[in-house]
């Protein structure tokens, strides 16, 4: 493998730092990538097993650091990827097994970390904050780890939005004052624990019109456990009525401000309206396993002639009302 170390590569028309085809074993380090009409750093085509560390690579047109199209097994560490036109740091189309530890990636235009189409990565420890639309940014990912890490400070944007993923585990992170904290969509098998999330808000001359800790929408079977909520604006935790119905599993989460109405026994039935709220039952019996009597009143000319005022949940007529 080749060294790439301390160079300076500014303002050019394409990219600052470009590996191509199956370039593995480089270690490019403490370099700057700045002011690039694409991206900084770029890995592409098969680019495996490579050290991208102590980098600055800001301001640039593109994305700050780039590893694309089956790059595997390469090692990005404690780079600054800051103000740049696309993410800080992009992992895409199957660019899997990468460790992404101690970085900074602040106010680029679109996400810290964006993670699309790829699995099995290892993202820790990193700093994502600023003025961009995602901390934290995941599109069709499966499998991938995201520890210790901050998403925050996104005031117009999300600390967290996971679209059309599967499998991920998202522990020990702070997601604080961003306009939403995390969001699901179309979602399923994810696990988020142990994480800090508070703050999360929009307003506009003291009246909220955003912010929800964690909200899931069209997800299912994911399981939200132990998580500190609070002073988030709207809900510490939200589930559309879809979410609601799908599997999803709460448990010893704290929230301190509004928490959404919860279906604890996951049988379809909301918890304020379930009067079995505890044990699995039915939507028609109103949450309990078995029916109870139900009584409905005269309405008809035929129910008065034949003394049957009603029938419970069973079908069987009630005569005594």
């Amino acid at each position: 493998g080749n060294s790439l170390v301390s160079n300076t590569t500014n303002s050019n028309i394409n990219f600052g730092i470009f590996l191509y085809t199956n370039s593995s074993n480089n270690t490019i380090s403490n370099n700057t990538a700045s002011l690039n009409s694409n991206n900084g750093i770029y890995l592409a085509l098969g680019c495996s097993d490579n050290t991208l560390d102590n980098n600055n690579s800001t301001s640039n047109a593109g994305n700050g650091i780039s590893v694309s199209d089956n790059s595997l097994n390469n090692s990005v560490t404690n780079n600054i990827m800051n103000l740049n036109g696309g993410s800080g740091l992009t992992l895409d189309s199957s660019s899997n097994n990468n460790i992404v530890n101690f970085n900074t990636a602040d106010s680029n235009i679109l996400a810290g970390i964006y993670v699309s189409g790829s699995s099995d990565n290892s993202v820790g420890t990193n700093i994502l904050s600023g003025t961009g639309a995602y901390g934290i940014l995941l599109d069709s990912a499966l499998g991938n780890t995201f520890a210790s890490n901050n998403a925050s400070f996104h005031p117009n944007g999300y600390g967290m939005f996971v679209n059309n993923s599967s499998g991920n585990i998202f522990t020990s992170n702070t997601v604080s004052l961003n306009s939403e904290g995390i969001w699901l969509q179309s979602s399923s098998d994810n696990t988020f624990s142990t994480n800090l999330i508070n703050s999360n808000f929009y307003s506009y001359e003291d009246i909220v019109y955003s912010g929800y800790g964690i909200a899931l929408f069209d997800s299912n079977n994911n399981s939200i456990l132990n998580n500190l909520l609070s002073l988030n604006g709207l809900f510490d935790i939200f589930l559309d009525d879809a979410s609601l119905a799908l599997g999803n599993t709460f448990t010893n989460n704290t929230g301190t401000s509004n928490v959404v109405s919860l279906d604890t026994d996951n049988d379809g039935v909301l918890d304020t309206v379930d009067q079995c709220p505890s044990v699995f039952g039915k939507v028609e019996y109103n949450g309990c396993p078995l029916a109870s009597k139900v009584t409905v009143d005269l309405k008809t000319t035929d129910q008065q002639k034949s003394g049957v005022c009603g029938y419970d949940n069973k079908g069987k007529p009630l005569s005594d009302c």
